[in-house]
């Protein structure tokens, strides 16, 4: 069986086809099509963690704590201020289930 999950859907796809209605196959193009736009997401996600971490490094601790308090203020997650665990277990996730 193919690796990817993208190889495993055009694998059932690929058998599945003769028996598919119109809507049926549809439906299945559809999925295909968003998983491929996961791997965008996924570049995206992973640059922007790169910016962040960038600009981290380049701010005084004070910066870094006044971010914090406005992102508490703003009711974001109490996690600390860069959310950076919670973006690589995520990067980590969508790389797992990509097959990346």
């Amino acid at each position: 069986m193919p690796k990817t999950l993208k190889e495993q859907l055009v694998q059932l796809f690929q058998e599945l086809e003769p028996k598919l209605n119109q809507q049926q196959k549809n439906v299945l193009v559809k999925v295909m099509n968003e998983l491929l736009s996961q791997t965008d997401l996924l570049i995206e996600l992973q640059h922007a963690d790169q910016i962040l971490h960038n600009c981290i490094n380049a701010m005084t601790y004070t910066q870094r704590f006044k971010v914090g308090e406005q992102n508490c203020s703003q009711g974001l997650p109490h996690a600390w201020a860069f959310r950076t665990e919670q973006r690589k277990q995520l990067i980590a996730r969508a790389k797992r289930i990509l097959g990346a």
